[in-house]
């Protein structure tokens, strides 16, 4: 099994550690009282510009279930400042992640955290089982929308440096993330109006901060620390005057111009 180190990391090289534990206590096949099962599985890089990396796998087996499965799950080392993807099972990070028999209705959250900014890429490195038997892999991006299907090229984000763990998908159903995609825009839609001299902004997801400028750049107000999903601003003093709103919510900014 090839697996592609570079450049090499503390994270990925006890990932790596733990997927020979799990092949060599597996072997290739699974033998049941009734049958033999093949596993299903794959694995997917994670990359920067820079060439950073880090890897997950997720694994397919009759044996395992949803919730932990101590012995084939391995979770995630707590570094900070590294580059990571990994599965979510009850918001914990796994970089190895077991899971029942396959199922097409499955999805599997996944987090990553990157300590640069830039293009960064999720790939497919390699698979087996019903995944290399014409399975397809997909991913959602939820800020983008984006659906791409691992087996026909990577899905590409830019990004902030951070850990984003609501943003990215992976399913095994078109159909399914589509539908989730709607579901997910609907819960973080966010809208600005204005109502005599107030400014209304109102979020499916909790506000973080907001910043109004004017046209010129210069900055009229700014509130942070708010969490919560309905802020209400008096206007009064830049009425009649083209105002920016920057409004910032988790792993989100959202740029909204308006007069009143």
């Amino acid at each position: 099994m090839k697996i592609n180190t570079t450049p090499p990391q503390k994270t990925l090289f006890a990932c790596l550690l733990s997927l020979i534990a799990i092949s060599n206590s597996l072997g290739s096949v699974v033998t049941t009282s009734t049958s033999t099962v093949v596993p299903s599985r794959f694995w997917l890089d994670f990359k920067s510009e820079t060439n950073a990396a880090s890897q997950m796998a997720v694994a397919y087996l009759p044996q395992c279930t949803l919730g932990v499965d101590f012995g084939y799950d391995a979770a995630k080392f707590a570094e900070v400042n590294v580059m990571t993807i990994y599965s979510l099972i009850d918001n914990l990070p796994f970089t190895i992640q077991a899971r029942p028999s396959f199922t097409q209705e499955d999805v599997v959250p996944i987090g990553i955290q990157t300590v640069t900014a830039g293009i960064h890429s999720i790939s497919l490195n390699h698979c087996d089982g019903v995944f290399a038997q014409g399975q397809d892999i997909f991913v959602l991006d939820v800020v983008t929308g984006n659906i791409i299907n691992l087996h026909e090229r990577p899905i590409i984000a830019d990004l902030d440096a951070g850990t984003y763990n609501d943003r990215f998908v992976m399913g095994y159903s078109y159909d399914i993330l589509q539908t989730l995609t709607t579901k997910k825009a609907l819960a973080t839609q966010l809208t600005v109006f204005t109502t005599n001299n107030v400014i209304a902004v109102e979020s499916g997801t909790p506000i973080q901060s907001i910043l109004i400028y004017d046209i010129s750049g210069k900055l009229l107000y700014n509130s942070s620390g708010l969490q919560r999903q309905n802020i209400a601003i008096n206007g009064e003093a830049w009425k009649s005057q083209p105002i920016v709103l920057q409004i910032y919510t988790e792993n989100k900014r959202t740029t909204k111009k308006i007069v009143y």
